[in-house]
């Protein structure tokens, strides 16, 4: 057809587009025989994945949150392995505030019995509320059962499903971690119940078609479902039960894949109404799922609106000229004049006005929503000054309170012929919760260094308040009683039941006797005068801030001249490199021991803090460290 001078550009645009279409459409139709197949297993592969890595996810969540929380019992209970009493309370506490669970118990290792043959605290939920109960007994000699197996092997566990006939009569799996002494020796198990419900829960509430399946199989392939929570064991099946059932030579493969812990996708069956795309990957626990789609099912929603697009298609091409060149004549003149003032509007002229719009359309509206932005941009531009102001103001806040809390600690440190004390903070933000403090008083030298709990603002505040109460019990000739006071001092007004972990110490210089007490801190690193070092050998006491009374106690050690004492927060064991991997207690000791003999305090601080910055890397430090040297010359 050739091109009239006259046409108009609506009238142009219209012959454009109507030809642009045809000819696209009928390509697309071409090609959309040959296509369409790997579309749709591109979709059934995108979409089995995309389910396995949401439900993978969810499922993770839950047992990544129950192993945290166990692990964090654990050496709460080390705190208190003695103490029969608190472990009830413990497993009581446990159970209550972590919803996920059913049942927790603290099994005792027979080296802390006390003539007892059996102690095994255990607290599980039930419609009557929290109940505790001793699970050790002849009938149930914990010592054999499988859960219990990480007080031999020291490394936590997930048990396989197991029908807990002494609870609700339920299919569970449970956690198991060990509590391991500061010497070391193991001491017990942690355990957390988490009912197979709870996976099935998680796996119902995703939305799949009718005929696709999501399953949750063991280690040893026994598949994991909710109707088996109120059977029996016989009831129980495996996948490889159901591959003996299933005529696909395929399955077979993918019980395969399972058994090596593999990941990846897989299709079975041959003919299109029975193929489905498998999607399966293993759990952090050693489980594995899979995701079965269905062809059929992703294809059915396909089928249908190709039925309706390819007719309405054709239609929609023969009146595609008539509707662009109506419609493109009618707004193509108000629409330039709005694209103008936008294109000021753009260049930053907010106030350029807007070209008025009679018809009552999408140009009305687009004229309106151009005036709408023109006020909000404006608006926009004042509340960001505003905020822009308020940050800078609690950015320098912050500023000013890291150098308050700078200020707040000693930097004036002794070094004569019987004393050497050299400390450092390097804070993980702005304001940190590492603390560290001494004082000479009358021939003693007093120090001490804490790690409060949390981060941030509210972790300098406790900082301070402990500097504060640390100052206060100086005085005193027993450190039990000095740690004392600090608890009971912290524990008053505490609703956000904050505490910190606190080692205090009175060095005689005169005889070289230390009298100490570590409140739930690290061990202190001892490095004798020939060099050979060690963790100091400290009874357990709770941290300071807990619980106001509690009953501390001392110990008094006599230190040879020229031992040197390495006092630290956990940001230095706890440090991560890159394939997070802990620095550790044993990599500290090696250091310890490597170190120069004739350094000064702040050269032996700083070659722990070089030590620590080596091993890490570039990686971002995610916790407060503190170091503080002492020297008895």
């Amino acid at each position: 057809m050739k091109e009239g001078k006259g046409l108009s550009l609506a009238t142009r645009v219209a012959v454009y587009v109507a030809l642009s279409v045809s000819l696209m459409y009928i390509i697309s139709t071409l090609l959309i025989a040959r296509v369409t197949d790997r579309v749709l297993m591109d979709e059934a592969n995108k979409s089995a994945r995309n389910m396995l890595e949401i439900t993978s996810a969810r499922i993770e969540q839950v047992l990544k949150s129950t192993e945290a929380n166990t692990s964090a019992v654990a050496w709460v209970a080390r705190e208190s392995i003695t103490d029969d009493r608190r472990l009830y309370m413990i497993t009581k506490r446990f159970v209550e505030e972590t919803p996920v669970i059913t049942g927790s118990a603290i099994a005792i290792g027979d080296t802390l019995l006390r003539g007892r043959k059996y102690f095994c605290p255990y607290s599980w939920r039930s419609d009557s509320g929290i109940n505790s109960k001793q699970l050790g007994s002849d009938d149930y000699n914990y010592f054999e059962r499988d859960w219990f197996l990480p007080f031999y092997t020291q490394e936590a566990q997930w048990s396989d499903p197991y029908f807990d006939t002494d609870g609700g009569e339920k299919l569970m799996t449970t956690y198991s971690y060990p509590i391991t002494g500061f010497d070391g020796k193991p001491l017990g198990v942690v355990t957390a119940d988490l009912e197979i419900s709870l996976m099935s829960v998680i796996i119902d509430s995703l939305q799949l078609g009718n005929e696709s399946r999501i399953i949750l199989t063991t280690k040893d392939g026994t598949i994991v479902a909710a109707d088996h929570s109120k059977g029996s064991e016989d009831d129980m099946i495996t996948i490889f039960d159901v591959a003996d059932k299933v005529k696909d030579p395929g399955f077979h493969d993918l019980t395969k894949a399972l058994v090596n812990r593999e990941s990846g996708t897989m299709i079975l069956g041959k003919q299109d109404a029975e193929r489905v795309m498998v999607s399966y990957g293993t759990l952090s626990n050693g489980w594995s799922i899979c995701v079965f789609y269905y062809f059929k099912e992703i294809t059915a929603s396909t089928v249908k609106i190709r039925n309706i697009v390819i007719p309405v298609s054709l239609l929609a091409i023969l009146l595609m000229g008539l509707v662009c060149w109506y419609v493109i004549k009618r707004l193509l003149k108000p629409l330039r004049k709005v694209t103008e003032s936008a294109l000021e509007i753009a260049e930053g002229n907010f106030d350029t006005k807007l070209p008025e719009v009679v018809r009552e359309d999408e140009i009305k509206k687009l004229r309106d929503a151009f005036d709408n932005m023109q006020v909000s941009l404006k608006d926009y531009i004042e509340n960001l000054k505003v905020s822009t102001a308020a940050n800078e103001r609690y950015s320098n806040e912050l500023v000013i309170a890291s150098k308050i809390q700078e200020a707040m600690l000693q930097h004036d440190f002794p070094n004569d012929d019987k004393l050497d004390i050299f400390a450092r903070i390097i804070p993980a933000r702005v304001v940190g919760g590492d603390l560290y403090d001494f004082s000479v008083k009358n021939g003693k030298v007093y120090f001490a260094v804490g790690d409060v709990s949390g981060k941030g603002i509210s972790a300098a505040l406790y900082m301070a308040l402990t500097k504060s109460a640390f100052r206060f019990g100086t005085g005193l000739v027993d450190m039990d009683h000095a740690v004392a006071k600090i608890n009971n001092a912290l524990s008053e007004n505490n609703p956000m039941n904050m505490f910190v972990t606190l080692f205090l110490a009175c060095l005689d210089l005169e005889t070289g006797v230390m009298q100490f007490c570590n409140a739930g801190h690290n061990p202190v690193v001892i490095i004798e005068p020939d060099g050979k070092a060690r963790f100091l050998e400290e009874k357990p006491n709770l941290a300071a801030g807990l619980v106001s009374g509690y009953r501390y106690e001392s110990q008094q050690i006599h230190l040879a001249k020229g031992t040197r004492i390495v006092l630290y927060t956990d940001g230095v064991t706890e440090a991560e490199n890159d394939s997070l991997e802990l620095f550790g207690s044993d990599r500290l000791i090696g250091w310890a021991s490597s170190s120069a003999l004739g350094c000064s305090a702040e050269g032996l601080a700083g070659s722990l803090l070089d030590a620590v910055k080596e091993y890490t890397g570039d990686i971002e430090q995610n916790d407060d460290i503190t170091v503080m040297t002492v020297i008895y010359k």
